[in-house]
This record gives C-alpha cells, sequence and structure tokens, in this order.
C-alpha cells in the first residue's frame, strides 16, 4: 500500500505565515531593536540565535566597554527563492520547459547592527487569493518525482474589508484540464502539471488554472508542503500539543503507516491534546460515517484550532524559539511563489483578520458517479459550487439577531426539529425554546439514524437567512449550515438537533 500524504492547507499556509513572516516580523523588528538597544549598552550579540536568546534572557550575556554597534554584525538566515527549469517530453514528442519557483533555505549576508529593517504591510488593496495544496509525500520514505494532492483549500483575503475564507476541494473532483482536452480528478492535476512541465509553475500551475477554468476562481499565488513540515510545525511550535475537542468515538484499523503498512489508531470522545502525528492522524482517518464530510469538519476544527494557538502569545514565544531548527529542518518540504516580503506583509495582514469564513464542497455540490473503467468520482455542480465560492468569501456583514429575524420573516420557510440523540425529549424541548422566541415550527420527529452528532442546521432550498437567524439564536457557527440534499423535507429548514442543544436551551447561547 503506498502512503497518502496530507496537508491541512490554511495551517500549512498559517505555518509558513508563521516560519517565515513572524520571523520577519518579530526578528526583524522586537529582535532587532533589543540586539540595536543591548549593543548600544555594550552587550555582545553575535548570532541569530544569540538574538532570540538575548529576547527572552537578557540576563546571560555580559557587557562589554569596549565593543561598539559598528564593529559588531549579526548574521540573520533568510529564505531565497530560486527559479529552476524543468524539461519533460509532451504527448506530442516535444520538449517542455517550464520554470518553477522552489524555496531553499540560504544564509543571508552580514548585516551592520545600525541597519534598519521595514516589514510593510500589504498595500494593495485588491483580494487574494493563495491555493494551498498537501501532497502525497513523507521525506525518507517516498522518492516519487510527482506527487498527488491529498489536499486542495483556497484562501481568500480581503484587504480592504479585513475578512478572509476557506473552501475546501474534494481530491476525486472530475473536472477539465485546461490545455489537455481531458477530464481527470482535481488531484492529479499537480501531478500531470509537474510531470509535463505545465508553464507558469508546473503542477501547481496546472492545478490554479483548472480551478479558474471550471470554477472561474482566479489564482494568485499557492503554498505546498508535504506530510513531514506539518509534523515538523505543530512538534516545534506546539511542544505540548494542541488541544483538539472530539466530538466522536474514531477507530481506524487500517490507517496508513510511515512506510507502507497499516496501523491502529483511535480517538475518544473529549478534549484532549495531539502533537504532531496525532493531530495528522486525526484529520486525515476517513473512519466515521460521514467519511470525507467528516473528514473535512476536523481538517477545519484542525485548522482553527492551530491557528489560534500560533497567535497566542505561547505559541508566538514558542515558535520564536524554534526558528532555527525549524530552518534546517523544513527545507525542501514545500514550495510557493510568495516571496519573502509577500509573506512578512501577509503574516501582518492576516493578524488583524479576527474570524475566517469555512466552508467545502460536500453534498449538494457533487454527484457521486462511476466511471465505464471502474473509477468512482464526484461530479461537480458548477453553479452551485460557484454560489458556494460566493458566500464563503464573500460573506454578507454580520447582522444583529433582529436584522436576522427580519430578514427570515421575509423568507417565510418551514421550521422542522429533528432528534438526533439519544436523549428523550429534546425535540420537544428545542421546539419550546423556539416558541418561547417567537419561532414557529410545523414538526418534530427524530432522525432516521441517530449519530449523536452537534446541532447542524439544512437548508432545503431558498431559506439561507432563516438558517443564519437560527444559528445566530443558537450561538452556532456558519458552518453548521448545510444544504438538505437528504430528502428528509421537501423544502424549508430542517434543525438537527444534537447534544449540545442542551447547554444552547439551559442559557448559555441565544436569546430573543
Amino acid at each position: 500500500m503506498r502512503i497518502s500524504g496530507f496537508l491541512l492547507g490554511v495551517v500549512g499556509f498559517i505555518a509558513l505565515i508563521a516560519f517565515t513572516g513572524i520571523c520577519s516580523v518579530f526578528f526583524y523588528t522586537i529582535s532587532r531593536d533589543t540586539a540595536i538597544d543591548m549593543w548600544q549598552n555594550g552587550i555582545v550579540v553575535n548570532s541569530a540565535g544569540e538574538v532570540v536568546q538575548a529576547v527572552f534572557n537578557p540576563q546571560d550575556f555580559e557587557a562589554l566597554p569596549t565593543s561598539t554597534a559598528a564593529e559588531i554584525g549579526i548574521v540573520i538566515p533568510s529564505i531565497t527563492p530560486i527559479s529552476t527549469v524543468a524539461v519533460a517530453a509532451t504527448q506530442s514528442g516535444e520538449v517542455a520547459v517550464a520554470e518553477q519557483t522552489q524555496v531553499i533555505a540560504t544564509p543571508a549576508p552580514t548585516i551592520e547592527a545600525t541597519q534598519q529593517f521595514a516589514v510593510e504591510r500589504w498595500g494593495d488593496p485588491r483580494e487574494i487569493n493563495i491555493l494551498l495544496m498537501g501532497i502525497d509525500e513523507r521525506v525518507g520514505y517516498t522518492s516519487d518525482e510527482f506527487h498527488f494532492t491529498d489536499t486542495m483549500m483556497v484562501l481568500h483575503i480581503d484587504p480592504v474589508r479585513k475578512t478572509a475564507g476557506v473552501i475546501s476541494f474534494p481530491r476525486d473532483l472530475w473536472v477539465e484540464l485546461p490545455g489537455y482536452g481531458e477530464s481527470a480528478r482535481l488531484n492529479q492535476a499537480n501531478y500531470v502539471g509537474d510531470q509535463q512541465a505545465y508553464p507558469n509553475g508546473g503542477g501547481p500551475g496546472l492545478l490554479m488554472e483548472t480551478l479558474n477554468q471550471n470554477f472561474g476562481l482566479r489564482i494568485d499565488y499557492y503554498v505546498s508542503i508535504n506530510f513531514t513540515a506539518f509534523e515538523t510545525v505543530i512538534n516545534s511550535i506546539a511542544p505540548d500539543g494542541i488541544e483538539i475537542c472530539v466530538q466522536q468515538y474514531i477507530l481506524d484499523e487500517t490507517y496508513p503507516d510511515a512506510g507502507f503498512g497499516t496501523m491502529r489508531v483511535e480517538f475518544q470522545p473529549g478534549c484532549q491534546k495531539m502533537d504532531g502525528t496525532r493531530l495528522l492522524q486525526y484529520a486525515r482517518t476517513r473512519k466515521t460515517e460521514g467519511s470525507d464530510l467528516d473528514r473535512s469538519k476536523r481538517q477545519q476544527e484542525v485548522i482553527e484550532a492551530t491557528r489560534n494557538y500560533i497567535l497566542s502569545s505561547g505559541g508566538v514565544q514558542n515558535f520564536i524559539t524554534k526558528i532555527g531548527p525549524l530552518w534546517s529542518e523544513l527545507s525542501g518540504s514545500y514550495r510557493t511563489n510568495l516571496t519573502l516580503n509577500q509573506i512578512s506583509s501577509l503574516a501582518l495582514l492576516m493578524n488583524d483578520i479576527d474570524n475566517i469564513t469555512y466552508n467545502r464542497i460536500g453534498a449538494g455540490y457533487i454527484t457521486p458517479i462511476t466511471l465505464n473503467d471502474g473509477r468512482q468520482v464526484l461530479l461537480p455542480s458548477n453553479g452551485a459550487i460557484q454560489d458556494l465560492i460566493q458566500q464563503t468569501f464573500y460573506p454578507e456583514a454580520t447582522l444583529s439577531l433582529a436584522e436576522y429575524r427580519t430578514k427570515a420573516q421575509a423568507e417565510n420557510a418551514d421550521i422542522h426539529v429533528y432528534n438526533n440523540t439519544n436523549i428523550s425529549g429534546l425535540a420537544s424541548k428545542t421546539k419550546e425554546y423556539l416558541l418561547g422566541n417567537q419561532i414557529q415550527v410545523v414538526e418534530v420527529w427524530n432522525m432516521p439514524q441517530i449519530t449523536n452528532q452537534p446541532t447542524m442546521i439544512r437548508d432545503y432550498g431558498g431559506a439561507r437567512n432563516t438558517a443564519l437567524f437560527l444559528a445566530t439564536l443558537f450561538g452556532l457557527p456558519t458552518t453548521r449550515i448545510e444544504r438538505g440534499t437528504d430528502g428528509l423535507v421537501a423544502s424549508g429548514i430542517v434543525v438537527v438537533v444534537g447534544p449540545d442543544m442542551e447547554n444552547i436551551i439551559s442559557g448559555s447561547a441565544g436569546g430573543g
């Protein structure tokens, strides 16, 4: 069995942002100012590692009155993009040459202590779309030259509105590869592009153009990292692990191990800290009833938990102290067409964004089909996917509960409440709660199969504002809203009640 790689796209991007951006923001400002202040006071700081130590432990350094700032230099490592030329034969026998941007770690020149560094804020007001890719490669275990993408996400940033959105694309999406006159799974685009030296970036270039041609999604930049980079970053920046609250019991008897076999992984419900390996297993396994759909939800959960950790003071400090080892260990584990200055500027921009809207292409946006050769793929509903992209990247401004209520009343959608728990009478209690908030319920019932999953709000067409109103009332994120495709009702809204509803109706969320 060949091991499948994995990337939590946003984690990879944020890790890269943290890896280079936080380095530049903190290393080129806080550390620089600290070092210069210390030099001016006669304290010796001779290397990048000592700058970090000086920031947190200045007492470790002794003053040398004879030293001056002009006599002392500091070596600051940097990441420098270089171009390499890939040559490959096309199907017609012609030789195609494509310039591909790789990122390698190189030593920077010695910089005088008096030199000023400037990390500029992102100055372009235009919106940014960044393709986040995870490739099926683990350093030391795979030696293939070309790789399929295991995870693909697009991060949208609006510098003016200070908003961001992330949408996940399933790897089995059946799309047309531009320039090749044939269709393939979306995850094949990176492999084919690198193999055929596709212009403007090889594999990432072809994947970006594929998303553009099929869904009208223009991509500006890309970041691609592998298995090893994810685990290394998590273990380095979060030595005690990152807390995840597991919602259901998970048992995977055939999880791919680090080589070419399988292993057993198990997760008990409850909040727990996970290291890089466990976090990867939690986000990669598909051994739940919802398979890929559940996996997408867990990936977004891991993304947000990691982002919050990195942006916390403890996460930043842990990261700064790990600069040196990360710089060496991640070399060759990622590629991007972003420059160091762009990443630094994006780091500052992302720091100004409080909330990210997450969505994924799942039920209601695809139709599973079996091809004549037996392959199972997902046929996209292009129009619905484009609507989802709009909702994710351009969410309407947050409204008050009263404003959402007005919009919901205009839709006049039927609201159904279905119990998805083993808690007797919880659907009826939910109905009473809604009635107490002047919301009519047309039906109370039980789900055909009880899964005890957290509360979800299903929109069966034309009731988006009603779904947003209920999510706001319950205190739920918009990721708990999904399209209803199972025919449970013909139209309207179904509140699929989970165990968390007990806390909601007891007063911990919502209100009239």
